[in-house]
This record gives C-alpha cells, structure tokens and sequence, in this order.
C-alpha cells in the first residue's frame, strides 16, 4: 500500500516572461482607396523565459518554483485598418497563435519532507489581438520599398494542467500562460 501525503498549497504565482525573439512574416494585403484589409501567417523563434520562487507559510514552511519558457510560435491573423496620407497603415488585427512552451514546477516542504518536480512541454493555442502602425519609408532609386511599423499584441489565456507526483505526494501544477508582445516590424512588399 501506498501512503499518499495529504497537504495542499494553494500559490496564484505570475511568471513574467523576459527575452528577445525574431521570425518571418508573410501575408497578402489589399487597399481599396483609404481601406486596407489583409491575411498574414508568421513563424517566431523566441528566447523568452522565467522563474519566479515563492516561500508560502501556510502552518507549513513551503516552496514553490515556477519556471516557464517559451521556444516558438506559429501566427495565422487578419489585419484590417486605415490608410492616413497615403504611406501610413494604422490598423487592427486579430488571428490564433500556437505557441510551443517548456513548463517546469517544484514543490519542498519542510513539515513532510515533500520534494515534488513537473514539467513538460506543450503547444497551445490562444487568440489574439492586436493593434499597430506601420508607415512606408522613402527609399533611394533603384532599391526596393520598405515599409517600418511596430505593434502591439495582446495573447489571452489558454491553461494547461501538469500532474506532479512522487512515492508520497500527488497534486497539479496549472499555467495559464497570457502576455503582452511589442513587435517592431520591417516589411518589404512584393
């Protein structure tokens, strides 16, 4: 028979994720007169991760660690905006991202000698929203048009549930990963 450890420790820790990343984007867009409207798809590698450790005195001494990472993401969005004099985009957008991501979680605590570790990979998918704003810029003869913009992203939650267990202790660790991404993008259309 096996004897299960019977505790709880319940921790609503925020993991923040720190990085820079880099991908490719392409898309299709159309004007019709100041009304731009169109489809793009990206693949993003990114280097974002984090760690947060909480000490939890809940009439035991626990602590819980948090480590997220996330390696990659796949975009499919719909751009749709307003062309203002002609060579700047203001526009808005919304598209579903899946996101690969490492999880990692420990548990210790020092009443019942608990020591639990999880971890896993997943991909999730969310929806996203976005905003941005994206100007042409002038270019000498001969060289190709660019266009420079930046944009804000907004993803929503989508959660995901670990199971962490040893001989003496079985529980979850849930994430729910959701963020905000600032993009500075260079655009050369063809």
């Amino acid at each position: 028979a096996t004897n299960m450890t019977n505790f709880s420790v319940q921790d609503s820790s925020s993991v923040s994720l720190g990085g820079n990343g880099g991908g490719l984007m392409l898309g299709y867009g159309k004007a019709w007169g100041k009304v731009y409207l169109g489809l793009e798809g990206s693949a993003d590698l990114s280097g974002s991760s984090g760690q947060r450790t909480v000490t939890l005195l809940n009439g035991v001494n626990s602590r819980s660690s948090l480590t997220s990472r996330k390696d990659f993401a796949l975009t499919l969005a719909v751009r749709g905006g307003f062309l203002m004099e002609g060579s700047t985009l203001i526009y808005l957008k919304g598209g579903v991202l899946s996101s690969q991501y490492r999880f990692a979680s420990s548990l210790t605590s020092d009443a019942n000698g608990v020591c639990v570790r999880s971890g896993a990979s997943r991909r999730l998918s969310h929806f996203m929203i976005g905003a941005g704003l994206e100007r042409t810029v002038e270019m000498p003869p001969g060289m190709p048009e660019m266009r420079i913009g930046a944009e804000v992203e907004h993803i929503l939650s989508s959660s995901v549930r670990l199971p962490a267990r040893n001989a003496t202790f079985q529980g979850t660790t849930d994430f729910s990963p959701e963020g905000t991404i600032v993009n500075v993008r260079l655009v050369f259309p063809f």
